[in-house]
């Protein structure tokens, strides 16, 4: 059964705004002329679609229409990367942070996460000293096809990157690190802040070659389907400081902030709003995120995507 061949696209004659100017409306808390669409599809759901209907050659953003773009630095420690073991299920290999992780060549799971480089605190300061703004970090000859080609197209484009909780997962175990963010939370606080003025450092590079971004899109899973991961009182010893400054820089530059966030995260939409964010996604229902109970609490502050 071919799920897609009902799907005719939109005609260009019919829409009466880009998608520049639809999403800016939107996080004005305004009415554009319909909603906008995006989605980050996982690979095995791109090729289970395909199967189903969707051409070859074709991409679901080409498709649907998908409105946003982003484009972002290599702000990691820029760790060589090595393979270990490679059959026709998975490879093992090393990561740009030094981690090693098993993946699956029909990705329908998260990697599996065998190894992190930081297995004590000592650990992090021979990374820190790595984390250097440098112009290498970059790939411009693609960044600025692809902007041309976005900017063209009239679509919203993104800086995006992160350097939260979510980003640390990827230097040390995640058990490891939540007892550390109560036990030693100025260390953990180092860490992001450490992350959060590469991630600044590489965006003015960019934007001084020329690249005008509409918006920063963050991300940083902060949630589970039952809830926060850490408290509020922990977010604010750790995360927060780096949050207001990240989000400050990009209101100065006047772009809203998106944040990616998956899970339970209402207990700390006070804290996230504080800090200055515009937009919150995805929304995750299952999670128990619901978008009516959110617009009516907090409509005149978020913007919404999910």
């Amino acid at each position: 059964r071919n799920c897609f061949r009902g799907y005719q696209g939109r005609s260009e004659m019919e829409e009466k705004m880009n998608s520049k100017e639809r999403i800016k409306m939107v996080l004005a808390h305004q009415e554009p002329d319909r909603v906008p669409i995006h989605d980050g599809p996982w690979g095995a759901t791109v090729a289970r679609w395909h199967k189903e209907g969707l051409p070859d050659g074709i991409t679901p953003g080409e498709y649907f229409g998908y409105e946003m773009v982003m484009f972002g630095a290599d702000t990691s420690p820029r760790f060589p990367i090595k393979t270990i073991e490679k059959t026709d299920k998975y490879i093992i290999q090393t990561t740009s942070t030094g981690a090693t992780n098993k993946n699956f060549w029909d990705h329908t799971s998260t990697p599996g996460l065998i190894d992190r480089p930081i297995k004590e605190k000592q650990d992090w300061f021979p990374i820190k000293e790595r984390l250097e703004p440098d112009y290498t970090r970059v790939d411009w000859v693609s960044v600025f096809n692809n902007y041309h080609a976005a900017q063209s197209e009239g679509k919203f484009i993104c800086y995006a990157g992160g350097y939260g909780y979510d980003v640390l997962q990827a230097y040390i175990r995640s058990d490891q690190l939540l007892v550390a963010m109560v036990d030693d939370p100025e260390w953990i606080k180092d860490m992001i802040m450490s992350l959060a003025k590469l991630m600044i450092e590489m965006a003015k590079m960019m934007m001084e070659k020329g690249l005008k971004f509409d918006a920063f899109f963050d991300y940083n899973d902060l949630g589970y389907r039952n809830g926060l991961l850490f408290s509020p009182e922990t977010y604010r010893r750790t995360h927060k400081e780096a949050d207001t400054m990240v989000y400050s820089f990009f209101h100065q530059h006047q772009m809203p902030v998106l944040l990616h966030s998956c899970g339970n995260v209402k207990e700390i939409i006070p804290e996230l709003i504080s800090v200055g964010l515009d937009c919150l996604q995805p929304l995750e229902v299952k999670a128990g995120m619901d978008l009516i109970e959110l617009k009516k609490q907090y409509g005149d502050k978020l913007s919404f995507m999910g």
